[in-house]
């Protein structure tokens, strides 16, 4: 390799039986070679076996590898939170920067090939000019089919997503987004989601409105229970600067017909439930309810109105979601849920 900044002189020469020739004499000198730092990193810590660091010119081909540790799953590398690629092993250019690059994992304790859900409410008053609601799926290293259904809308044409080796996909229902949510507190609905899967596979709901969004992470059977006590924060409120005003509220979805439902709601609820006075609502397969705190656009937003500790019991399996939206905390408006 040559020196960076220094000068060279060079002559050809050619010999055979008669002797031995010389050319002209060449020189040059080489510039300055700029180098950059590649970091790379694993999220979460300690999730995978990474390699490709070090210090590279600029356009330099560099084969970027993860291999993920016992329970964990590759999921893509990122820069800068934008996605570069679903494989563990691709080559990344060397731009004329430092650059750090992130291989993220999921843990394999959640892969399943069944899952329930039911999508949450989120106000149209904050960020809902860009907005991306879907599910998304991290496959193995099989080809395989995922299924999404709703058992109880025989209308509703299932979407099949066929998936080669480890990627990532989605199903995008942004333009479906509001016939598809369980819409209001205290209705029944058709809306609970079922998703089946030849193999096991990672599966994630997201809420994309600009400022306002939130991943729920799908738990497969380890959803499905027969008894719960719902949490949520009880220091900040929901914001009541927007129109529809946001809300927090329990979503259940049933995985099996005649299921009685039975919530002792810890604060009052929505439609004039009162506090510790059990209440039941009969769902059947695929079909959702929301719990709601009674007055739930008015006092109902205030942080000591949370309905913290609800408990939700079924005499059949059943998910249970929460979501609190748009979450009026120091300065940030920000929704939070999970299942």
């Amino acid at each position: 390799d040559l020196l960076p900044l220094t000068t060279y002189y060079v002559r050809a020469y050619a010999q055979n039986s008669a002797g031995v020739g010389y050319g002209g004499e060449v020189v040059f000198q080489t510039t300055e070679t700029t180098a950059f730092d590649l970091e790379i990193s694993a999220n979460p810590t300690g999730a995978g076996i990474l390699t490709g660091a070090g210090t590279y010119a600029s356009g330099e081909q560099i084969s970027i590898t993860a291999l993920a540790e016992p329970g964990y799953n590759f999921l893509n590398w990122t820069q800068n939170g934008d996605a570069l690629s679903v494989w563990p092993e691709f080559t990344f250019a060397m731009p004329d920067e430092d650059v750090t690059l992130v291989a993220n994992f999921v843990h394999d304790s959640i892969m399943a090939t069944d899952y329930w859900f039911a999508i949450p409410k989120v106000t149209e008053g904050h960020g809902w000019g860009a907005k991306s609601f879907g599910f998304y799926f991290v496959n193995g290293n099989y080809d395989n089919h995922v299924r999404i259904s709703l058992p109880a809308n025989p209308d509703f044409e299932p979407i099949d997503l066929f998936v080669s080796g480890p990627e990532t996909v989605t199903a995008d229902i942004t333009s479906q987004i509001k016939e598809l949510w369980t819409n209001s507190p205290g209705t029944v609905y058709n809306r609970g989601f079922h998703i089946e899967s030849l193999r096991k596979v990672n599966a994630f709901f997201e809420a994309g409105t600009t400022n306002n969004p939130d991943i729920f992470t799908l738990k497969g059977e380890k959803a499905l229970g027969m008894e719960f006590y719902v949490p949520f924060q009880n220091t900040f409120p929901n914001s009541n600067n927007y129109n529809p005003r946001p809300y927090s509220a329990i979503y259940i979805v049933a995985t099996e017909d005649n299921t009685q439902v039975t919530v002792t709601p810890t604060r009052p609820a929505f439609p004039g439930q009162p506090a510790s006075i059990p209440f039941v609502i009969e769902l059947h397969k695929g079909q959702t309810y929301a719990v709601a705190p009674d007055n739930y656009t008015g006092s109902g937003l205030l942080p000591e109105n949370r309905l913290a500790g609800t408990r939700v019991q079924s005499t059949k399996p059943i998910a249970v979601i929460t979501s609190d939206d748009s979450v009026a905390a120091i300065g940030c408006r920000d929704l939070v849920g999970d299942q």
